[in-house]
């Protein structure tokens, strides 16, 4: 296998020291890098990706999926009303390729849902070069931001930190649990 990075042997050892005493049950589930990737994704709320096009959808449901995002895809705007009146999303991505009128529909709803629950979704354009033009009266639409298709997991993971609240530990914050974790594991090793 691949070496781990520092981060994830961290993210190991917190959860390890976090879980309740697991003595040496062989019946005691395994922590790795992919299950604890996994409970990250899971832990985090979709995003609703509304894109008319399957080649566009499918390359940004990977890219999020890469990101450690989950995913719920729908092509058009009734399917993402239904969406998003059934699940809370991190942010919408929602295709320029829609035509305007499902788009201003879609965003509508959105806004609207979001004031009755007091909250803001990001909503986020994906735009081709050919609808580049298109961005100021995207802005003046509703959209929080737009990006250019195809998606890159850089462009995409920028967007998403900027229009959301991440719980990405800081440089601080993380050394101040390192050397907690680090006296949690003499403690643990002591006993």
């Amino acid at each position: 296998t691949m070496p781990m990075t520092p981060t994830e042997v961290f993210d190991c050892f917190t959860t390890a020291l976090s879980s309740p005493a697991r003595s040496l049950n062989p019946e005691a589930p395994l922590i790795t890098r992919y299950t604890i990737a996994e409970a990250k994704a899971q832990s985090r709320s979709p995003v609703l990706i509304i894109d008319p096009i399957y080649e566009d959808q499918k390359n940004t449901a990977r890219v999020l999926e890469a990101l450690g995002y989950s995913a719920d895809v729908v092509t058009n705007e009734q399917e993402a009303s239904a969406a998003y009146d059934q699940a809370s999303y991190v942010a919408v991505l929602l295709a320029c390729s829609l035509p305007e009128y499902e788009r201003l529909t879609t965003i509508a709803h959105i806004r609207q849902h979001d004031h009755q629950l007091n909250t803001h979704t990001p909503v986020i354009g994906l735009a081709t070069s050919h609808e580049q033009e298109r961005i100021d009266t995207e802005h003046q639409s509703g959209m929080d931001d737009i990006i250019a298709k195809p998606v890159t997991a850089a462009a995409l993971k920028k967007t998403l930190e900027n229009w959301t609240k991440t719980e990405e530990l800081t440089v601080s914050s993380h050394q101040d649990l390192e050397t907690s974790a680090v006296c949690n594991i003499e403690t643990a090793l002591a006993q």
